[in-house]
């Protein structure tokens, strides 16, 4: 588990990842990326702009994950309030998906 993501768990925020493991068995990643590479401390973190990007794997006959489908919404600002929540889920958001 990356040691981010850890931390955020320590401070009670959500992780910034998901998955799903579907009854087809494909694995859905529902992800926050930053839309900037400026590193925020912890302690200092209130929101930051990302974008929700959700890919859908399946997995082949070698049992190597196949990247099948990506879904890429408009980016926004997710507050640390938000993530505070433990109910708040990534797939459970109201972005909108951007146009290919």
């Amino acid at each position: 588990m990356p040691v981010a993501v850890m931390e955020m768990r320590a401070a009670g925020i959500s992780p910034v990842m998901q998955y799903e493991i579907t009854s087809d068995a494909k694995i859905i990643v529902y992800r926050l990326e930053p839309v900037s590479d400026v590193s925020i401390p912890l302690s200092d973190f209130t929101s930051f702009a990302a974008q929700r990007v959700d890919r859908t794997y399946e997995i082949d006959q070698d049992g190597k994950f196949v990247l099948v489908n990506t879904v890429r919404y408009r980016p926004r600002t997710y507050t640390r309030e938000m993530l505070e929540k433990r109910e708040y889920n990534i797939y459970l958001g109201t972005e909108m998906p951007m146009k290919n």
